[in-house]
């Protein structure tokens, strides 16, 4: 049967004005009953629950809603926003909790509450710390490129001496302005992929000829080795994006003279490329943040990165079904392991 247990709601009338528009039976918990059972204050089961002196009742009360669907419990929440009637601790009874007294109740949806709320307050910190990150990538390089036109105002025959610092900072900033646009339309989930049967070997190798001056330009060796096509279902243009992201990592993270290797296998039903670098390494305590935005390793002074690759590599390969694994050493280096579902034949 469908019932509401209201429990110290201030406005009583109100939720049992809807309550009965809705044909929803309602029953109002005494105080003295509060040491009873959810289950046997719902008329489902018999029972009492030993009563912590310590614990209070939120002042917006609880709302219990028993034997609801899900439909039925929407129609009743909307109901309320609709009245004005504000009840944040609200619960549905279980066979878990129908065996916990009023008391039980409150002090778990109290903890979500307040689990929410720190969640909230986080995700608004790291918000404003991007932010704060955001006007600093964009700052710098703009007040670079206007010191350098005002000099050459001043001094055209600068030119040629200014025009390759001033084209690297203009690369960057479009560099930075399409993650930042990729990474907010991955958060909206608005990236649509244009699915195909890709070749993941072939894809890494692609990249690897698109990255190997950059990388020989650093003086590293970029050393490939792919096993068979490795066919994959995806986007083959993200898929290299991913795996673009992941070298390009490698190549900033890597000293000069050191090796980047990139390989493809095949393992239990998944295709597998890693980008194994010889850079700095990733501490322990800083791994389960790398993929986060704006993750630069505290090991190594910043490059020049937007800070958004890997978040963006890891966002795309969840929307192909598959992650990216991480295993770094400090002092050694680190390999990046794209995998994904391997295409059966």
């Amino acid at each position: 049967m469908e019932k509401l247990l209201l429990i110290a709601i201030p406005d009583t009338a109100g939720v049992e004005q809807i309550a009965g528009k809705l044909r929803l039976r309602t029953v109002t918990v005494a105080p003295e009953n509060y040491g009873k059972s959810l289950g046997s204050l719902a008329g489902y089961a018999a029972g009492t629950v030993p009563v912590s002196a310590e614990t209070t009742l939120p002042e917006t009360g609880l709302l219990v809603m028993c034997g609801l669907k899900n439909s039925r419990m929407d129609k009743l929440l909307a109901a309320l926003r609709t009245a004005g009637i504000r009840i944040p601790h609200k619960a549905v009874l279980t066979p878990t909790n129908q065996n916990w007294n009023v008391y039980q109740l409150a002090q778990e949806l109290e903890a979500r509450v307040t689990q929410r709320t720190q969640a909230l307050q986080n995700e608004t910190d790291a918000r404003k710390s991007m932010m704060l990150n955001i006007f600093h990538d964009l700052r710098s390089p703009l007040f670079a490129v206007s010191s350098g036109l005002d000099t050459l105002d001043s001094a055209p025959e600068a030119l040629p001496a200014l025009l390759p610092a001033l084209q690297q900072r203009m690369r960057f900033l479009r560099r930075l302005t399409e993650d930042l646009f990729l990474a907010a339309k991955l958060e909206q989930k608005q990236v649509l992929l244009n699915e195909d049967r890709v070749s993941l070997s072939e894809a890494a190798q692609a990249v690897c000829e698109n990255c190997r001056s950059e990388a020989e330009n650093k003086g590293i060796a970029l050393c490939a080795q792919f096993d068979a096509e490795l066919p994959v279902w995806g986007d083959a243009v993200r898929l290299q994006q991913i795996l673009q992201n992941l070298v390009t990592n490698a190549i900033h993270y890597t000293p000069s003279g050191g090796p980047i290797t990139v390989h493809s296998w095949e393992a239990e039903g998944s295709a597998l490329v890693c980008v194994q670098d010889t850079g700095c390494g990733i501490a322990p305590e800083d791994q389960a943040a790398v993929f986060d935005r704006y993750f630069h390793t505290t090991a190594n002074t910043k490059h020049d990165s937007t800070g958004l690759g890997l978040t963006i590599a890891q966002e795309l390969a969840r929307l192909h079904h598959g992650e990216i694994l991480l295993e770094s050493e400090v002092g050694k280096g680190s390999c990046f392991t794209l995998k994904l579902p391997l295409l059966a034949d």
